[in-house]
């Protein structure tokens, strides 16, 4: 009689079966398998499905689940970055920056403790892991996020809408005048900011219109009040968020839906410190007559042409178009203005 039609008992069930209807396992055929078993990751034992235990989508026995929890380290803090010669010829900017990733999917994520500059801690507002950089700069920062990113991928980690990408752009060399400046350009400029990233992302409750005024902002530095004081009676929620000077001495840009590309999270520093830069130098009167100019049908448009003509890096401001005409919620380029190619 040929092998596949000979007759077994089921330890579980006791049904006959042939044999190609068996699990490998212990006598246990397929279907009971399936319903009542599953096989342990690290010990290969099979064993019941009353006594699995879940460790960051990894089914473990009870043996093997407190080895697993007790030998894994789950949070971490950044390594300090450091290098001899920087370089900035990408990023175009010598100011320091700083990056938290969040992700929905992370899966063996405590595999990376050691082996790259990023911390990791829990978020309760997403379903994976939030992963933050030290502080960064130069071109060499840049490749430290190509490099995490590199490693994600190769877990196939993932996003999604709940998630964001934080951005830190360094603010401790910064006078209050300059700090005022610069909080009044990005007040002033939402309506760009805005058109940057998807229509849900620029209306979360986490990452929304600032609720500060330009006005407030004029009254404060006009009073002489300082920065700081300013600053913490902001809402930390603010797509912008000027409160982080208080914690961190830097501003926190969290408008940036979760991405684990490192083309959009480096375009994206190197957009906001290029218009930092700029912004710093310009009194609110300038401002206003760069950013808000009178008789215009889109305030956004006169605002990215204004950037153009600010930042003077076509790669860079064609990539912020781009951006805007794929994934924003209208088109930023003006009339006279070539779109990018794709």
């Amino acid at each position: 009689m040929p092998a596949s039609l000979q007759l077994s008992a089921c330890s579980r069930c006791s049904t006959q079966r042939p044999f190609d209807q068996m699990s490998i396992f212990a006598g246990v055929c397929n279907r009971c398998f399936d319903n009542d078993y599953f096989v342990c990751v690290r010990c290969a034992r099979l064993v019941r499905n009353n006594c699995r235990r879940t460790v960051e989508g990894d089914d473990y026995c009870l043996d093997c689940h407190h080895y697993a929890t007790e030998t894994r380290v789950c949070a971490w803090m950044p390594k300090p970055f450091d290098v001899s010669v920087a370089t900035y010829q990408q990023i175009g900017s010598k100011r320091k920056y700083g990056v938290e990733i969040e992700t929905a999917s992370c899966r063996r994520h405590w595999e990376l403790f050691g082996h790259t500059n990023f911390g990791s801690k829990g978020d309760p507002t997403i379903s994976g892991r939030e992963f933050d950089s030290p502080i960064l700069y130069g071109d060499e920062g840049f490749k430290h996020i190509n490099d995490f990113t590199d490693l994600a991928a190769e877990k196939d980690w993932e996003v999604c809408d709940r998630c964001g990408c934080h951005t830190h752009y360094d603010m401790r060399d910064e006078s209050d005048e300059s700090l005022y400046r610069i909080g009044f350009a990005y007040r002033l400029t939402w309506p760009l900011w805005k058109r940057l990233v998807p229509r849900a992302r620029a209306g979360g409750s986490y990452c929304g219109s600032p609720r500060y005024r330009l006005n407030d902002i004029e009254a404060a530095a006009n009073g002489g009040r300082v920065f700081s004081d300013f600053g913490r009676r902001q809402d930390r929620y603010d797509y912008m968020n000027l409160g982080a000077y208080g914690c961190h001495r830097t501003f926190e840009n969290r408008l940036l839906e979760g991405t684990l590309d490192p083309d959009i999270i480096c375009n994206w520093i190197a957009f906001n410190c290029r218009f930092i830069d700029g912004v710093k130098k310009l009194s609110f009167e300038e401002q206003r007559a760069m950013f808000a100019p009178s008789n215009v049908r889109s305030k956004a448009r006169a605002q990215f042409r204004a950037c153009v003509d600010l930042i003077d890096d076509r790669d860079l401001t064609d990539w912020v178009a781009g951006r805007a005409r794929r994934i924003g919620t209208c088109p930023v380029r003006g009339p006279g203005i070539p779109r990018p190619s794709l």
